[in-house]
């Protein structure tokens, strides 16, 4: 639906119903009497009153093309005027005339600067506490309304709009600006880096939207479940800020990539920032306390080893690695492998999902030697329980060459990868061959530039890698620079601009 659409921007119906054309567009003795005394013409009064009538009801005088014909057959009759009698606004002086008339007996003055200063003060007003284009809109039509201006075409009140949003979203960054102090400043534009003991920047746990599906009873109380403790309060910064536009700042911000934030105007690129950080805290806050409180009742009711106690306990366990509480998160999963185990024996499939998932806990703490031991563990279990096609299987091989690449054993990694690929490819998991390749990549990519090249490019041919995880990538860092880089990434835009597709 277009902005159009969705405005109370006048329109006539089509068709008209005999209905409409009684309640709406019989005139009254006194305007009859007004077309009379204004027009000598039969032909002058009929345009005359069709205007009159339309006007009334839209605000604006139409175009020649927008007179329905049943308006005019209607108003004929009413003035008891033949059918040879026509409609006529062809004539710009006779046009320019009846526009005069017409606002003088409604008491509407025509488009005008004072029209647009009101329009832009009222959408200026609007666009502080309002977020959607359309809101702004009719606000802007209603002060026009009631100031008694004729609307202008509604690509000017489009116009306007824009205007007056950007002049009041000018006005809320400069504020949030200004309430921040230098360190604050700083400390949001860190966001945006890579610190030397992490593989990505804050801004991107923040956006980052979990791989694993949360629980059913749970998936709509968890949009982002990333980690927030350390970004400092927010609060005084955003307080003139209505919930609405928090909202729209925090999409804006959660869509737009690493690279093209620092581009924006601090005030804009800092109030997005604070937006983003705001909404996803209070986001997590909510789903956590109600993680905790699931699992507590679950505990006392279904007890500790119900399949159900088991699924929320992984479900906090999860919610804590994206705070990047690690010792935390590995703890949970510890107590969750262990009952899994004993619940549902070492080889099922929930088991071993749960030996992955603290393999990965292990890898993020950059305790290799332990995540290998448990991550192969798991994987040679899946390859004889599952087989070497299976998702699982393939997703532990991946995680295995991952850790063997970071312990610089690139040729060890290299057979794991490509094994993964040719299974899944056998399998047709696009899917999980665009991540293979992506991760190939990131594996090569020190000292096997060419290779590293290539091996993205092929992930994002399967629809893998959005812009922002690609610069952002630690492990691609190396590539920063090459001209190959930017392409691939300018490509990935292009993707994910589009379907994913897959070959």
């Amino acid at each position: 639906m277009s902005l159009y659409e969705k405005t109370v921007y006048p329109r006539l119906a089509e068709p008209i119903s005999a209905d409409e054309l009684v309640l709406d567009f019989t005139p009254t003795e006194e305007e009859i009497e007004f077309c009379t005394r204004s027009a000598r013409q039969p032909s002058s009064r009929l345009t005359l009153l069709v205007l009159l009538k339309l006007f009334q009801k839209l605000h604006r005088l139409p175009n020649t093309d927008e007179v329905p014909v049943a308006v005019v057959d209607h108003l004929r009759i009413q003035l008891r005027l033949g059918a040879a009698i026509v409609f006529e606004h062809d004539d710009p002086v006779q046009r320019a005339r009846q526009r005069h008339l017409i606002r003088e007996y409604t008491g509407f003055a025509a488009w005008s600067k004072e029209a647009r200063h009101v329009a832009t003060a009222a959408g200026y007003e609007a666009a502080l506490i309002m977020g959607r284009a359309a809101d702004i809109t009719n606000a802007v039509i209603g002060a026009l309304t009631n100031a008694r201006f004729e609307l202008p075409p509604f690509s000017i009140l489009e116009r306007t709009t824009r205007h007056a949003r950007a002049l009041a979203h000018r006005k809320l960054c400069g504020n949030v600006f200004a309430r921040l102090t230098a360190e604050e400043r700083q400390a949001l534009d860190r966001l945006l880096v890579i610190p030397v003991d992490q593989r990505r920047t804050a801004v991107q746990r923040i956006k980052r939207l979990p791989q694993r599906p949360s629980r059913k009873h749970l998936k709509e109380s968890v949009d982002h479940l990333e980690w927030l403790e350390s970004l400092g309060s927010v609060g005084t910064e955003v307080k003139d800020i209505a919930p609405s536009l928090i909202r729209d700042f925090a999409k804006q911000a959660r869509t737009t990539d690493a690279g093209e934030l620092k581009d924006f105007t601090p005030a804009k690129r800092y109030t997005l920032l604070l937006c983003l950080i705001h909404r996803t805290r209070a986001r997590y806050a909510e789903a956590e306390k109600l993680y905790r409180k699931t699992l507590d009742l679950q505990r006392r009711i279904l007890g500790p080893e119900h399949p159900d106690t088991l699924g929320s306990m992984k479900d906090l366990a999860y919610t804590v690695t994206q705070e990047v509480r690690y010792p935390e998160a590995e703890k949970l999963y510890r107590e969750v492998l262990a009952l899994e185990s004993r619940v549902f024996g070492p080889e099922h499939p929930m088991t071993l999902a749960a030996m992955n998932e603290l393999a990965q806990v292990l890898i993020e703490q950059s305790r290799y030697a332990e995540a290998e031991k448990l991550n192969r563990e798991a994987l040679d279990i899946q390859r004889r329980v599952l087989g070497p096609e299976h998702p699982d299987t393939l997703t532990s091989l991946e995680s295995q060459g991952q850790i063997l690449s970071r312990e610089g054993r690139y040729p060890e990694a290299e057979k794991l990868f490509q094994e993964a690929i040719q299974h899944a490819g056998t399998a047709n998991q696009p899917g999980v061959l665009g991540q293979a390749w992506y991760n190939f990549a990131c594996a090569a990519s020190t000292g096997h530039r060419g290779e590293a090249f290539r091996y993205l490019s092929r992930a994002i041919d399967y629809g893998y890698g959005t812009p922002d995880s690609i610069t952002g990538e630690p492990d691609l860092k190396s590539l920063h620079g090459d001209p190959r880089f930017d392409a691939l990434v300018a490509k990935a835009r292009q993707t994910t601009a589009s379907p994913a597709r897959s070959q």
